[in-house]
């Protein structure tokens, strides 16, 4: 299906934009994100159904972001997004696949510490720089230090990660036991390892 993949552009750009402090997009395009995750119908079928009309009615998508994944249903790519990307530091994309690290943090390294890679995080973590900074302390810092120190090893791809959750969202559904599951973390944010 379609949706994960515009899902995770719309998540990404939501990323860029909060790094960038443009909440108000930011925010539309993770709650985009979230609609699309949720969808029991692939866009590219609903597309192919009724049109650009068919994405503009899903519930929190409207004109803009509608016009934006007709245009990923069609070419395979979203020039938003590919500014977007060109517009910050690569090395600021790849702190976000760390464990715990969100934009909000990411940012606030960036700005107070002058972080834009992992080179650059693992140095301040040496150093014992980020304990310093309001917002985190000691606890932060080492839970910043494991996320680094994390074996790639033991992380599997998103692809098997994904699958072997469904399956056990399905066990539980079946089970009768809970009123509501999400699959949640690393694997929502659709990270490229779990």
């Amino acid at each position: 299906m379609i949706n994960s993949e515009i899902a995770r552009i719309f998540r990404e750009m939501g990323d860029i934009l909060e790094i960038n402090d443009e909440v108000w997009p930011s925010r539309a395009y993770n709650r985009a994100a979230q609609v699309i995750d949720s969808l029991p119908n692939d866009l590219s079928e609903m597309y192919k159904k009724d049109g650009l009309k068919s994405l503009e009615e899903i519930n929190g998508i409207g004109k803009i972001l509608a016009e934006k994944i007709e245009e990923f249903i069609k070419t395979k790519k979203l020039k938003a997004h590919e500014e977007l990307r060109a517009s910050i530091n690569p090395g600021l994309l790849t702190l976000l696949q760390i464990p715990g690290m969100g934009p909000k943090k990411v940012k606030k390294l960036h700005n107070e510490l002058n972080i834009n890679s992992l080179s650059d995080l693992k140095e301040a973590v040496n150093k014992q720089k980020i304990r310093h900074l309001s917002g985190f302390g000691e606890k932060s810092e080492l839970l910043i230090k494991q996320g680094i120190d994390i074996d790639k090893t033991k992380r599997i791809p998103y692809k098997k990660a994904i699958s072997i959750a469904k399956e056990l969202v399905k066990k539980i559904i079946q089970a009768d036991v809970v009123t509501k599951i999400e699959i949640a973390g690393s694997l929502r944010r659709k990270k490229s390892t779990i």
